[in-house]
């Protein structure tokens, strides 16, 4: 039996915990053991993550890795380790230059050395790859879940060694295209491997009940859109794309926002839903560990993002044989081939969904369609499994 970590940055709700709980849970357990290293041991996807063995996570580190909690009187005392270990990090940093986040994270990494693993594999590139470049394995993966075409997506390359590793997975052929020519001295070793969706899954969670009594749909085209609320997806756009429709079809809608992020990136959201009048149209729920009950229920999905290297989302619609509305980038046109989908810039939206609205047959024709995978999550295994090779 060949054995494989996988190291991860936290169980976040999110595309990276998703594809790999996905990917995961169509391991051969029977050929190959996995453990897992979360650097934070936080998020919805901690305690469901199948056929691995969870490791501990290291105190310093699950500390120093205290990014986003927002510090109040409640949890301060709880927080007071990551406060004491961020600020001893900083000033160290400025009196010697080292980083001791990235130096424990090198320590780990060497002393992991002595499970003897077949491959380790960094599920996203920044903090993980550096615990994971440090291991010494006959063979390292990276992951690459970012489109480097935008600088916003080059966040952690900067710390990341490729020298280091043996392959870099993209997730698209987007993705690949960016790297390779943001990092051309490794596009030899750069390849493509699309995210797996568990459609079983999905399926089944889609059954659960509602319990947000926001969500109402009865009588309404009723739009889900999900995500991390930040500027890359875009989610402030949607009132304006609202607001340029006819009243009478503006009337008949309810959008939903379905995701978490910083409060200043939701309240800029939120300034423009009262700027544009449409608190009772357009709705942010919020977070939600199942989200797929409600995009069952939808009408459509829409996708604003401004760029997606592999919008794990597009796939979760298409399980659910919802019809997609996609911004016009180039991950999509990758993802969408089928008439259950369209493919329009987002100043083109708001037609887009009037005519879906009152031509009822046009959208009647795009329910009906099929909704086709770019590959099969049987052959995307044998592409993993491949790698061992």
């Amino acid at each position: 039996m060949k054995r494989i970590l996988f190291c991860i940055q936290d169980f976040k709700q999110g595309g990276i915990p998703r594809c790999l709980q996905s990917l995961l849970s169509h391991v051969d357990t029977t050929s190959y053991q996995i453990d897992l290293c979360g650097l934070r041991h936080e998020g919805d996807y901690l305690e469901s993550m199948p056929n691995c063995n969870l490791l501990s996570a290291d105190y310093v580190v699950n500390n120093l890795m205290l990014f986003t909690t927002k510090i109040t009187r409640s949890n301060f005392f709880v927080c007071l380790p990551s406060i004491f270990l961020k600020v001893l990090r900083n000033i160290i940093l400025k009196l010697v230059g080292k980083d001791i986040l990235l130096i424990r994270l090198a320590s780990i990494g060497r002393k992991m050395s002595s499970k003897h693993y077949d491959m380790v594999i960094s599920y996203a590139e920044g903090y993980p790859a550096v615990l994971v470049e440090n291991i010494d394995a006959p063979k390292k993966i990276v992951w690459i879940h970012n489109n480097y075409a935008f600088e916003g997506a080059r966040q952690g390359c900067s710390i990341t060694n490729f020298e280091a590793f043996s392959v870099v997975c993209c997730v698209s052929k987007a993705s690949k295209s960016a790297f390779d020519n943001y990092y051309p001295q490794y596009s030899h070793k750069s390849r493509v491997i699309y995210n797996l969706t568990n459609i079983t899954l999905i399926k089944q969670m889609a059954k659960e009940p509602i319990t947000d009594e926001r969500f109402v749909t009865d009588g309404f085209f009723t739009i889900v859109s999900i995500g991390r609320v930040c500027a890359v997806k875009n989610f402030a756009i949607i009132p304006s794309i609202v607001n340029n429709m006819l009243d009478s079809d503006k009337s008949r809608l309810k959008w939903f926002i379905i995701g978490d992020g910083p409060e200043d990136e939701k309240e800029v959201v939120r300034t423009q839903i009262k700027k544009e009048h449409l608190e009772d149209t357009v709705i942010l729920l919020g977070n939600k560990i199942n989200p797929y009950s409600y995009l069952a229920k939808a009408n459509l999905f829409v996708l604003t993002s401004v760029y997606e290297s592999y919008p794990t989302v597009i796939n979760e619609a298409k399980a659910l044989d919802i019809p997609i509305l996609a911004n016009d980038i180039q991950s999509a046109h990758e993802m969408l081939d089928g008439d259950n989908a369209i493919i329009s810039r987002v100043e083109d939206m708001s037609k887009v969904i009037s005519v879906l609205i009152n031509q009822v047959d046009k959208y009647n024709t795009m329910k009906l369609q099929h909704c086709n995978f770019v590959q099969s999550n049987s052959d995307l295994m044998e592409e993993f499994y491949a790698l061992l090779d």
